[in-house]
């Protein structure tokens, strides 16, 4: 007998013969030359999850799949606090993964449920962070991966901000358009023989990702327009909502601008100009350039009211803090004027005094042009009448959509829940004018500045669809 090579072939009701090798420390287990476990399959677990950044905080795993194990192992070194709920429809695979595969280290965060995947997720309650699909039946995917059921299945066992892999094997192209229909492909790699995809729910800053019909960027805002990117004799609106856009001159040079997903009529003007047409989800328009060097760095967030318990859809940790300051008696939320808002905006000296007064500036033009749709939110001390955190919105009614412009919080209430207490005053007064869209601005994403991260991992509690825009198009017309 070599001690340092074995190979027992066992008979599996579900897979047929099982070869179970032992090669010097390795072990794996392989139906004929198809491997369900072992070092290529490990890598190839470990490839994948490096796709899923660490700041997700992994806690709750589905892995469709139990194999031999190898993919535990591989999310447990990755997200060591994991526990992960395994299905798994072979008996005998269970017991090769528990008994001689999977050390018991492993095991002590893994929960196994023994049946057809079908059937058993229909018992999940979820939500789970990340879910692993590894479904083979012998040596082919499962036609599971081929049902508009058991996908959608999968949508609603997956949290919000989740992951979803799947390891097609050979047979992405198959089953593309299903998973496509429903989640939001955010990478599909290859590793060697196998093709992974990672998927996400739509809204979660993919490029391309279908939007709320209940969404209207602020550029169709003729209300926004005309204040901001009309206060000049050098530019004008043009075009109608939902193709409404600005045309801008400086001297002899005239450019026309669009943000929407309607593509732009170009009408005469009598002038050669260059015209710029943001698209909000394609990437492809005949007779358009696409612009190279556009920035796809930036990210915005968007919240829709769509029911009257609104903080339902919250993480835990938001509406636990919603809950805290509805209880709290220190403080008071009320409507003050613009002085004394930005003179307690000043005081929290958070940000450079440039860009401070720039935003107040901003709140002052506004205030001058339609006073009634500016509104400052003050959190003041009961007790001592100082204002200890605010935020300013400024509502569009005409694409009912309120704004968030300006927040800051003094230091001496960083530890308390004012600021979710500020937004659930946001999201009252907005149900209460009949507004659905909250627009919270930009949101951080890879490549900005590291300053904007906390304040955008505190947005993104409430819900947020995430925005990130496609490269621009470019075209030149000479009349």
């Amino acid at each position: 007998m070599n001690p340092f090579f074995s190979d027992r072939v066992i008979d599996s009701e579900k897979n047929g013969s099982l070869h179970v090798v032992k090669r010097f420390f390795e072990r794996e287990i392989r139906n004929e030359w198809f491997y369900q476990s072992g070092p290529y399959v490990d890598r190839m677990f470990r490839f994948a999850l490096k796709k899923i950044s660490k700041d997700h905080h992994v806690k709750q795993v589905l892995l469709l799949g139990l194999g031999g194990g190898g993919a535990v192992r591989e999310v447990l070194r990755r997200f060591p606090k994991a526990h992960i709920v395994a299905i798994e429809y072979d008996p005998e695979m269970v017991r090769l993964c528990t008994l001689w595969y999977l050390q018991k280290k492993y095991q002590q965060t893994l929960e196994i449920r023994l049946g057809d995947a079908k059937e058993e997720i229909e018992k999940l309650s979820g939500p789970f962070d990340l879910i692993l699909v590894d479904l083979f039946v012998g040596s082919n995917v499962s036609p599971l991966l081929s049902s508009n059921s058991f996908v959608g299945q999968l949508s609603e066992l997956l949290k919000y901000e989740g992951c979803l892999l799947v390891n097609f094997f050979n047979s992405e192209p198959e089953h593309r358009s299903i998973f496509s229909n429903i989640f939001s492909t955010a990478s599909t790699f290859l590793f060697r023989f196998n093709t992974i995809s990672l998927f996400r729910h739509f809204g979660q800053g993919t490029v391309c990702d279908p939007l709320p019909k209940e969404y209207i960027h602020k550029c169709q805002s003729k209300q926004y327009t005309k204040i901001v990117a009309c206060d000049s004799d050098k530019t004008k609106m043009i075009g109608e909502p939902p193709a409404l856009g600005v045309v801008s001159h400086f001297g002899p040079l005239y450019f026309e601008s669009y943000t929407t997903d309607i593509e732009p009529v170009i009408q005469p003007l009598g002038h050669p100009r260059i015209i710029v047409w943001q698209s909000l989800t394609k990437t492809h328009a005949d007779g358009w350039l696409v612009d190279p060097f556009s920035d796809q760095n930036m990210q915005s967030g968007f919240a829709i009211l769509k029911e009257d318990e609104y903080w339902k859809e919250w993480s835990h940790h938001a509406k636990r803090h919603r809950k805290q300051f509805l209880n709290d008696e220190r403080f008071l939320i009320k409507d003050v004027d613009l002085d004394l808002f930005a003179s307690a905006y000043h005081a929290t000296h958070k940000l450079d005094w440039l860009t401070r007064t720039g935003f107040v500036r901003v709140l002052r033009h506004h205030i001058v042009r339609h006073p009634e749709n500016v509104h400052l939110f003050a959190v003041c001390d009961k007790f001592s009448g100082k204002i200890v955190a605010g935020l300013a919105v400024i509502d569009y009614h005409d694409i009912s959509q309120s704004m968030h412009t300006i927040a800051f919080m003094h230091p001496s209430v960083h530890k308390t829940s004012v600021g979710f207490g500020l937004i659930d005053h946001w999201y009252k007064h907005a149900q209460k004018n009949g507004i659905v869209c909250l627009n919270f601005g930009l949101v951080w994403c890879r490549g900005n500045p590291r300053a904007w991260k906390g304040y955008s991992k505190f947005k993104r509690q409430f819900h947020l669809h995430l925005l990130r825009l496609p490269k621009t198009f470019v075209k030149f017309t000479l009349c």
